[in-house]
């Protein structure tokens, strides 16, 4: 049974989103040392919207559990999916997931979700990004569907702030 559930997990895919876009050790930890980029979408009702379907994580001081049986019960085999420790409470973090074989989920190839609904509104630069990387992104703004605003992080002068000014092209 173990090897079922776990052979399940496997093929389960996770996307994660926060509500915030200036956290310092978001920019250390998800984007290489404030080197990559963050992307914020507009919240929409759709129901095949990635964003839509994303869950808010529960933060606990516990591991999660599931009580047998699962199988009339398939919400509580995915807690697991939505459940941190406490210690992550400060990323206000959001899941959206989906498994190849489910029928009813978000938009997806087989392998990855699609943001065919969903609105891309802004970019942000890090604060040591590259202009190389930065060419690339502003490239691939150009040949896709969106047309987002697009801003350059800057640390502040004098607190450990992150604060956004309007990227010149």
């Amino acid at each position: 049974f173990y090897k079922a559930i776990s052979g399940e997990y496997e093929k389960t895919r996770v996307c994660c989103f926060t509500s915030k876009n200036d956290n310092p050790l978001f920019w250390s930890h998800y984007a290489n040392s404030h080197k990559g980029y963050c992307v914020r979408f507009a919240v929409t009702d759709n129901p095949q919207s990635v964003i839509h379907n994303a869950r808010q994580i529960v933060y606990s001081e516990d591991y999660p559990t599931i009580t047998f049986p699962i199988m009339t019960k398939l919400v509580k085999a995915l807690i697991p999916f939505f459940r941190k420790s406490k210690e992550w409470e400060y990323e206000d973090e959001y899941r959206s997931i989906f498994s190849p074989h489910w029928v009813k989920q978000p938009e997806n190839n087989g392998e990855s979700l699609s943001l065919t609904n969903d609105k891309i509104t802004d970019v942000y630069f890090g604060a040591k990004m590259s202009d190389e990387d930065k060419k690339d992104v502003i490239q691939l703004i150009d040949d896709g569907p969106f047309t987002p605003k697009i801003w350059q992080a800057k640390t502040h002068g004098s607190k450990y702030e992150l604060e956004f000014e309007a990227y010149k092209l």
